[in-house]
């Protein structure tokens, strides 16, 4: 997403609108969001499926100076947790199912959260249970990425003959929060994908 500067703008706007203090990220790859997120809040988490995917971030996360502490936040079994701090800097690392680990670490996280989703890959979609699993924090943000945008060329997920669009988490939305406001980014650059937020009204924060 950084990759964009247009999105890049918009995140660091719903940061400091929402006082958000904690981001949660589906989908961790080669860890280049989870380091920057660093850069607008203190504390992320982050959970991929693929073991080596938070084994890249946390080397690269070690090669900037943060190193492993105990913690106390639920630790998925089976999986893997590492807890990473540097300073004030915290990244909390999860291996598993992105759905059930979320459902496992809400009732512990404090609102303002923005939850950034963007797990994918195999045949299996998480994304509708991960809005599902929200339903605790129903104020928090939510930002979906490689989303179909209506009436734009922007890059977006298919799964099967399914395109991943708002029709597609309509229902998984109205769930977490019914009065949820809906809008795409307007424009895109670097990688041009298309991008959904879901924000509560200001005074519901």
């Amino acid at each position: 997403m950084f990759s964009d500067s247009y999105a890049t703008e918009t995140f660091a706007r719903l940061v400091k609108d929402y006082s958000v203090r904690t981001v949660v990220e589906t989908g961790t790859y080669r860890g280049d969001s989870t380091i920057r997120f660093l850069d607008f809040v203190n504390d992320v988490i982050t959970m991929d499926i693929l073991p080596m995917c938070v084994g890249w971030t946390a080397g690269r996360l070690s090669e900037q100076g943060f190193v492993l502490e105990d913690d106390t936040f639920p630790k998925p079994l089976p999986g893997k947790f590492l807890y990473m701090r540097k300073n004030d800097k915290r990244v909390r690392l999860y291996v598993g199912n992105s759905p059930e680990i979320i459902r496992s670490i809400i009732e512990r996280l404090s609102e303002p959260l923005l939850f950034f989703l963007d797990a994918h890959w195999f045949n299996y979609w998480p994304l509708k249970d991960e809005i599902r699993a929200i339903k605790p924090r129903p104020n928090s943000v939510i930002i979906v990425h490689d989303i179909l945008v209506p009436g734009k060329d922007f890059g977006f997920d298919r799964y099967a003959d399914q395109p991943c669009d708002y029709n597609l988490i309509r229902e998984d939305l109205n769930y977490v929060n019914n009065i949820y406001k809906i809008y795409y980014n307007k424009e895109a650059a670097g990688e041009y994908r298309g991008i959904l937020y879901a924000v509560p009204p200001r005074g519901e924060k």
